[in-house]
């Protein structure tokens, strides 16, 4: 992902990304619930938006939904994925598959270079994706939670 998201304070990247996905629906900024703003101030939003919204080639809904997520670091997934040439190799394998922990590691080394997020170290990236695929397995939670507790007491951390 690029430097400056990850120099992005955490709020002030809510705050974009909510206000992108409201303004990128209708380009109105107008009555936004809880949140008071004179006109000028509001204007001054929405022209920053307009520069920036032309360069996302992403569906309204898409961005409005995923509100926690940067919709150009979205859009910057959806390019990588694209310029793939071929995204049907991306799907990803079921969780059953022998070698679904290293496809789904893969997957999230992809979205980390993409996308950012809290991906770091790849450690995180091979524990995150045991966890996603024992949960898919149907792997209860609690589980999964006295599995890892019992690892971490093992290796003394």
């Amino acid at each position: 992902a690029h430097k400056a998201d990850r120099e992005t304070p955490p709020e002030l990247e809510s705050a974009f990304n909510w206000l992108v996905g409201r303004f990128i629906s209708d380009g109105n900024l107008v009555g936004l619930h809880g949140v008071s703003l004179r006109a000028e101030e509001t204007d001054r939003i929405a022209e920053a938006l307009e520069r920036v919204t032309p360069t996302l080639r992403l569906r309204p809904d898409l961005v409005k939904k995923h509100a926690g997520i940067s919709p150009m670091s979205m859009q910057r997934l959806l390019d990588a994925v694209l310029a793939n040439g071929h995204p049907e190799e991306l799907a990803l394998v079921p969780p059953t598959s022998e070698d679904a922990f290293d496809e789904y590691k893969t997957a999230l080394d992809y979205v980390a270079e993409h996308l950012g997020g809290s991906f770091e170290p790849e450690s995180r990236r091979l524990s995150l994706a045991r966890l996603i695929v024992h949960w898919m397995r149907g792997v209860p939670l609690s589980v999964i939670i006295d599995n890892r507790a019992r690892w971490r007491r093992d290796q003394g951390l």
